[in-house]
């Protein structure tokens, strides 16, 4: 639902609830949802059955490990020699 500044129409306030197995879903698991959706969409990224990684049906990360990034670096060509701290799963 969103709010609405009555007179600008400008919203003040939206927020969005979805729902997981038929139970409400968190913001972490959202993120979750969205970081392996955007696996996907990066390449041809299929599901892991290691929970660690995110490309798993039921990851438990925030974040890709070192060998999913890898991954796509190789795809598209990148240098795999850079600091990956920031982006990958301690």
């Amino acid at each position: 639902y969103t709010e609405w500044e009555p007179q600008t129409g400008v919203p003040l306030r939206s927020e969005i609830r979805w729902v997981a197995n038929g139970q409400p879903g968190s913001e972490t698991t959202l993120q979750r949802v969205i970081l392996h959706e955007l696996g996907h969409a990066l390449g041809p990224q299929r599901h892991s059955s290691e929970i660690r990684h995110v490309m798993a049906t039921t990851n438990i990360v925030d974040r890709p490990t070192a060998d999913e990034v890898k991954l796509l670096r190789i795809l598209y060509h990148l240098p795999l020699r850079q600091d990956l701290s920031l982006l990958v799963a301690d």
